[in-house]
């Protein structure tokens, strides 16, 4: 009996169970092939450095930055903030300054013109309010101050207006001399008219003599004036 037994144990244990059978019939499963190892690159030599330039930094450049991140010491003083610039409005911009006026030109015709008018009025004057030998020594220091006659620069209406105001003037210094005539202190054996042209050209003649001259140019054109010696 007991060798029956342990015949049927050992073919229960020879035989598979259902369970390995199945594992036994299953195909073997397929492995995947590792992946390649990856490859690092080669570390690259440091290029060397130019001629022209360190490859360590010098202690120079390396300083301001490293003063840079230094902490401030206690009690130093600190710099001061940037001051913004003041806003500058319309009322407190400075008043922007007026325009210059030019002077207007003067012209050299017109000016000699107004001057003569001014002379003939006060040699005018003079031939109502004096007499004598005194009305003629006063005429001519007011003719000292006439100048040459200005060229009125080709206008014809300038000219017309020049030649009258000398007119005016002659005239007037021919009622001085007309009056001083009268009192025996100016010659009579030329034409009134006549004297008074010689004088004022005369006296337009000094403005081309030197100025030191003019004192003796002045005393003989009232020497002339006077009636001649009998």
């Amino acid at each position: 009996m007991a060798s029956g037994r342990d015949k049927r144990g050992k073919r229960d244990r020879a035989r598979p169970s259902g369970g390995a059978r199945k594992a036994a019939k299953r195909p073997p499963a397929r492995r995947r092939p590792a992946p390649p190892p990856q490859r690092r690159p080669a570390p690259t030599a440091p290029r060397a450095a130019p001629r022209w330039r360190s490859a360590t930094p010098s202690r120079r450049s390396a300083a301001p930055a490293e003063r840079g991140r230094q902490s401030p010491r206690p009690g130093a003083p600190q710099p001061a903030a940037a001051r913004t610039p003041p806003t500058i409005t319309a009322a407190s911009a400075p008043a922007a300054a007026p325009p210059r006026r030019r002077a207007p030109r003067v012209d050299p015709a017109a000016a000699e013109e107004t001057r003569l008018l001014r002379l003939a009025a006060e040699l005018a004057a003079l031939a109502r309010g004096q007499a004598g030998e005194g009305g003629v020594a006063a005429a001519l220091d007011r003719l000292a101050t006439v100048a040459a006659p200005a060229p009125a620069a080709g206008d014809e209406a300038q000219a017309l207006a020049l030649g009258w105001a000398r007119e005016q003037a002659r005239l007037a210094l021919g009622d001085v001399l007309t009056r001083a005539s009268k009192l025996g202190r100016a010659r009579t054996d030329i034409d009134v008219d006549t004297l008074a042209w010689l004088v004022f050209a005369a006296v337009e003649a000094l403005a081309r003599e030197p100025a030191d001259a003019a004192p003796d140019r002045l005393h003989a054109i009232a020497a002339f004036i006077r009636p001649p010696a009998r």
